[in-house]
């Protein structure tokens, strides 16, 4: 017994901690694959049990400590996400509450962009000056949009006091299977509500706090933006404040294609530069420097890591301390004070504190796929280097650590985006030592001369040189054939076939917010109608579609059918061309797209696929209709047990001419996309009647601006026995016609509920 406890010591003091810090982790996660909250009884039970076990700890037998304390460790750490995520939902906007005006006092904490028209911040309300009360908590962060002629917007910058008259609603984001959450990125923001600033006279600046670290940010703004152009500026303000609002969709992409995004984001990389630079220049200072050696009571070593410390701790704070620059400075605070301590830490010692560290400050962080990516990276790292990969050369063993990075990471990619870069491992090995030991150097030297203008403004132009000429490799490989690998590649490579059968019929309507997509597919074939809107820098293909497909291991479209080209119906439509495998582009108004093989939209085309039929019923050959709306493109899809019918923006004109043309019984569907999204200048009761659906899918945003669907619209179909679905309130609605008829829809926001996803109101 004697001998089981002390190797039980042994093993507990070697990997005790470890232990401990996984557990905290598991428990941590807890909430990422839970359903729902825990109830408040249930939160006490918990925190009772593991007050018993503390209790029991303290006299237990030490052979029993390896297996108490963890369980201690997990359980305390879901408890407190559990009260974390609690506290959240309690202070959180509700929708009794929502599309009220509110006059608050509060605080800009964060610029998140800026355009011709508006300017989006984040804002920490301190007091509510109105009787009705935002949630039902004193301080609350806001998440505004500020609507303005260019000559009139606000310059609004982190730390002024403002009072404003906003315009609220929950937070809220799109729901799709395979799609960016994003009301979960704002439970990591702790973003209670969501809205934007009216018009009004009691908007005023209170107090214009302008502390000297944003000064020396703006500062630093405008030296690059005039010293460089455009395209390099903007990496080059990335690197040193980290500011990325410039950089364009198009220059995102081809990094995110390459894999070398993440060279951009000040994280891990940045942050030890930074150090490895300040250390560097104190121990090469302290070395010559002997007076001054013999004046200190610590080595030149201890102060060159103090220095490293320092200097990375100043970098992340000009950055905005965000969060992957956080973990990047525990991490490095915990592997110095080792050093420091002359502490003999193993490296996976370290690396486990610095979790615990990191997980006991922000607990929301397992949310966020960066701190998956930052510590299995870190990890890569340290694994490479104990297991001595590439040999004793150091070039040989960089090699090496690139290459492990670079495929070690790939699951991750896989999992979390569905897709990860083929030509990552030969891009970092072009970009990594050149940007680590060229740019982000003469960035940092360009920001101790901010003061001198000339010094600085030869640095930034040598660090924009640089980077101008690492865009042309990296354009030449994202145009090396495919430059990523999907979750749909691998899904085919796997031979994981469709579970959809010859004549069968899967309908997916997408929520893209206030506007239109439509995934059908058949047992080989897919056919997108619409591609959602676009909204500056994003669209709705790359937020919500193509990771939908992806999701689903669909890497080519068979046929893209754009019914008219209003931006809500047309605007992602470039990106799935540009990002997917499109054999037929069919539809109205697609000029602007670029596309070999182009369709016109005429009734009476077909065309079938695995025993499934696809007509258009409109628009007529002959150019009757005054608007764009009915000249959109009506589509039945009939299989042999059901069909569906999808209208577009087509209005009255273009309804009683479908009415006219098929005597009524030729519109009859099961499943109805409600025309122009349930306008009331479409929808009249002799359409509703004469398709007779028993489901109507309504794609109208949450709480949109032209306070769609209509009251009318809705009675009419409710009254025709239609169950109506909103996706602005359900999520992605998906339909599946087989053999035995129709199934019930599907409502994500009904499967797929989390603690910090809002409920389905329809």
């Amino acid at each position: 017994m004697r001998v089981s406890a002390g190797l039980t010591c042994v093993f507990w003091r070697r990997f005790g901690l470890i232990l401990t810090t996984l557990s905290v982790l598991l428990g941590s996660c807890g909430l990422l694959i839970a359903e729902r909250l825990p109830s408040n009884p249930w939160l006490f039970m918990m925190s009772a049990a593991l007050i018993c076990l503390f209790a029991a700890l303290i006299r237990i037998n030490a052979a029993f400590k390896t297996a108490v304390v963890p369980l201690c460790a997990a359980l305390a750490a879901l408890c407190s996400s559990a009260a974390d995520m609690r506290s959240y939902i309690d202070c959180r906007l509700t929708e009794s509450d929502a599309g009220r005006e509110y006059l608050v006092i509060g605080r800009v904490v964060h610029v998140t962009g800026r355009d011709r028209h508006a300017v989006r911040f984040e804002l920490q309300a301190e007091r509510i000056l109105t009787e009705s009360r935002v949630g039902s908590c004193d301080s609350l962060r806001l998440r505004l949009a500020w609507y303005q002629q260019a000559d009139t917007l606000p310059e609004i910058r982190s730390g002024q006091l403002y009072q404003l008259r906003v315009r609220l609603k929950p937070p809220h984001g799109y729901a799709n299977p395979g799609g960016f959450d994003f009301e979960r990125w704002l439970f990591t923001r702790d973003v209670h509500a969501t809205g934007y600033v009216r018009r009004s006279s009691d908007n005023r600046l209170l107090e214009d706090d302008d502390p000297w670290l944003i000064r020396l940010r703006e500062h630093i703004n405008a030296h690059i933006t005039r010293a460089v152009d455009h395209r390099e500026a903007a990496i080059l303000k990335a690197l040193a404040i980290g500011d990325r609002r410039d950089i364009t969709a198009v220059d995102w992409q081809l990094l995110i294609d390459t894999g070398t995004n993440h060279l951009i984001a000040i994280s891990g990389l940045h942050i030890g530069l930074a150090a490895a630079f300040a250390a560097s220049l104190v121990s090469i200072a302290g070395r010559r420097l002997l007076p001054l050696r013999s004046m200190l009571h610590c080595s030149v070593q201890d102060i060159a890591w103090i220095a490293g410390m320092l200097s990375a701790l100043a970098y992340a704070a000009l950055s905005g301390m965000g969060v992957p620059a956080q973990r990047a400075l525990i991490m490095l605070c915990v592997f110095s004070s080792a050093r420091l301590l002359r502490r003999h830490s193993r490296p996976l010692m370290s690396l486990a504190i610095a979790m615990l560290i990191v997980l006991l400050i922000e607990p929301r962080s397992v949310h966020l796929a960066g701190f998956w990516f930052s510590f299995m990276a870190v990890g890569i790292i340290l694994l490479s280097i104990h297991l001595r990969l590439g040999g004793a050369q150091r070039w040989r063993q960089f090699i090496a650590i690139q290459l492990a990075l670079s495929f070690g990471l790939m699951p991750m990619g896989l999992l979390l985006f569905q897709q990860s870069s083929l030509v990552a491992p030969l891009a970092n090995l072009i970009m990594v030592p050149v940007v680590s030991l060229i740019v982000v150097p003469l960035v940092l030297l360009a920001i101790l001369t901010v003061w001198l203008p000339w010094l600085c403004t030869a640095l930034l132009t040598c660090a924009a040189k640089v980077m101008s000429a690492l865009w042309h490799p990296l354009e030449w490989l994202a145009a090396t054939g495919t430059p990523v690998v999907t979750s749909a590649m691998l899904l085919s490579s796997l031979s994981v076939g469709s579970d959809i059968e010859a004549g069968e019929l899967s309908v997916d309507v997408l929520d893209v917010g206030q506007g239109t997509s439509v995934v059908l597919r058949t047992r080989s074939h897919t056919v997108v109608y619409d591609a959602g809107p676009s909204f500056g820098r994003h669209d709705a293909a790359r937020s919500v579609i193509i990771p939908f497909l992806q999701y689903h291991g669909i890497d080519e479209i068979d046929t893209l059918l754009i019914s008219h080209g209003d931006n809500d119906h047309i605007g992602g439509a470039a990106s799935l061309i540009d990002r997917m495998t499109v054999h037929r582009l069919a539809g109205q108004q697609t000029v602007s797209l670029q596309h070999d093989h182009r369709t016109g939209c005429i009734a009476g085309q077909g065309w079938q696929y695995d025993n499934v039929h696809f007509e258009l019923l409109s628009p007529p050959s002959d150019d009757r209709y005054r608007s764009d709306n009915d000249m959109s493109c009506v589509l039945k899809v009939t299989t042999s047990h059901g069909s569906v019918l999808l209208t577009g923006d087509i209005e009255d004109a273009a309804e009683r001419a479908l009415l006219a043309a098929y005597d009524g019984s030729g519109l009859e569907a099961d499943i109805l996309l409600v025309p122009h999204h349930g306008s009331d200048t479409s929808s009249s009761q002799a359409f509703v009647d004469a398709v007779d659906a028993d489901y109507a899918v309504i794609t109208a945003g949450y709480r949109n601006r032209y306070r769609l669907p209509a009251a009318d619209v809705l009675r009419r179909y409710r009254e025709t026995g239609s169950q109506v679905i909103i996706t602005g309130h359900s999520g992605a609605v998906s339909f599946r016609i087989t053999s035995e008829g129709g199934s019930a829809p599907a409502r994500y926001r009904v499967d797929h509920p989390a603690p910090w996803r809002r409920k389905a109101l329809y």
